[in-house]
């Protein structure tokens, strides 16, 4: 009886969480909002990204995770870009431990992407008591990034 009274408990308590905050449990991938802005000639692609952080230097390297990870997993299908996914979620699964050191603080990550097309006030934000919240131009080098996941036996979509 106990573990019947439990589960309706449980099964209540997620009909009543709002939807957004169903984001953390469910996917990864809800969090990230981004609209293309450019595909270049050499193979990167400018985006504007959002980013969570204390502060704006956390903010800011969340935006940068943000864009090469949509790159890799998501793939980005807004504005002036539209790109596929690089990796598969299996191959995002079995290799795991790769991306974890991939996309840790201060990881490989950041050689693939920059704010290289900053424009004056072009960053948008907002606070509350806990973080802070940007929007940001980033671009991310698509093209050598194919290439690094290829080098290091990751299978890639062409």
């Amino acid at each position: 009886m106990k573990k019947k009274q439990s589960a309706i408990v449980i099964i209540a308590m997620l009909c009543l969480m709002p939807a957004k905050s169903w984001g953390q449990y469910v996917s990864r991938e809800i969090d990230i909002h981004i609209t293309g802005i450019a595909s270049e000639l050499d193979g990167s692609q400018t985006v504007r990204v959002s980013g969570e952080g204390r502060n704006k230097s956390d903010a800011k390297e969340q935006c940068m995770k943000n864009a090469v990870y949509a790159f890799m997993f998501m793939g980005v299908h807004s504005g002036k870009v539209n790109a596929l996914p690089l990796v598969s979620k299996k191959e995002h699964h079995d290799r795991q431990e790769y991306f974890d050191s991939f996309f840790e603080d201060g990881g490989e990550y950041r050689k693939y992407a920059s704010l290289a097309d900053k424009r004056i006030f072009s960053n948008e934000r907002s606070k509350d008591k806990i973080q802070r919240r940007y929007v940001m131009t980033v671009r991310v080098l698509v093209s050598k990034l194919r290439s690094r996941l290829k080098k290091d036996g990751i299978k890639v979509y062409e």
